[in-house]
Parts: C-alpha cells; structure tokens; sequence
C-alpha cells in the first residue's frame, strides 16, 4: 500500500448510530487526528427475512440526526452500500486504516460470521480492531460456565 495514502482511525458504525456514550468513537478521537466515520448498508444484511423497511427508515434517521449534529464540526458519517468487507479494501485505495473502531455486535448468524472475517481480513493487514462490549452478551461462548464472571467483570468495567 503506498505510503501517501492519508492515515486513519476508522469507526465502523453498526448498531450503534449514536454520538453520546460511544466508547468506539470516543477512544477512536483520542488516538487519531483523523476519523473517518462509516456505515455501510450491507445487502447481504438486506435479504435475510428478518430486515424490512423499518429497519432502514431507522437507520436513514438516525444517520441524518448524527449528521445534524457533526455538521457544525465539518464532519459526517459517510453511508455507502456493500459487503463490508468489500467496501474496506476499496478504501484501502485512498486511505491507510491505521485501527479500526467499533462495537461488539450481538445479532444473528450472519453479523458474527461477517465479523470473524473481518476479523481475519484485520490480522492479515495487520490492522488492530478494537472492539467494545454494549452490553452483557459474550458471543462465541463454547459454555456458560465463566460467563457470570465475565459479566460482573464487564457491569463493573469503569466507563
């Protein structure tokens, strides 16, 4: 990847189109001068039968709501459409991603086995995602017996 291409923290906005108590974009501000914010509509997520119209209406509001917001500091959440991890190795033509930011998603079968990719797709291009927990649920738990545990742990986990 050429060296000119401008670096990065990327937030990668899933379930969680909100600015105010978002450690991915806080912890993202602190560690980089630039941020690039994205959502991307992914059409994959699109065709399973639980997504309708609603989802998306949602979705468009809360981005716009974000943006209202951002608007006075010359940013915005950017909104493409895609396979995510197509859409990031289209902006490795213009960007260098430094980290990638998010939250841990709980969702269906399809968001955990996207997000194991993406997870590989960051090792091999040795980009570090930092990943934060919203709530009490541990994916990929192979039992529950620790996740009592985890859980205190985590309700206890300083803000």
């Amino acid at each position: 990847m050429p060296t000119d291409h401008i670096p990065i923290g990327l937030v990668w906005l899933k379930r969680d189109l909100r600015l105010h108590d978002h450690a991915a974009l806080y912890l993202a501000s602190q560690q980089h001068k630039n941020i690039l914010m994205l959502y991307v509509v992914e059409d994959s997520l699109q065709q399973e039968s639980h997504f309708s119209e609603r989802h998306l209406d949602f979705i468009k509001q809360s981005i716009a709501d974000m943006n209202r917001q951002l608007k006075n500091l010359n940013t915005k959440v950017f909104v493409v459409q895609g396979e995510v991890l197509d859409i990031f190795e289209q902006l490795q033509n213009t960007f260098r991603i430094e980290a990638l930011y998010s939250h841990l998603e709980t969702g269906i079968g399809l968001t955990f086995t996207r997000d194991k990719a993406v997870k590989k797709w960051c090792i091999e291009r040795r980009i570090s995602w930092n990943e934060y927990r919203q709530q009490g649920v541990f994916r990929g738990l192979k039992s529950r017996k620790k996740w009592l545990q985890y859980w205190t742990d985590h309700m206890n986990a300083s803000l």
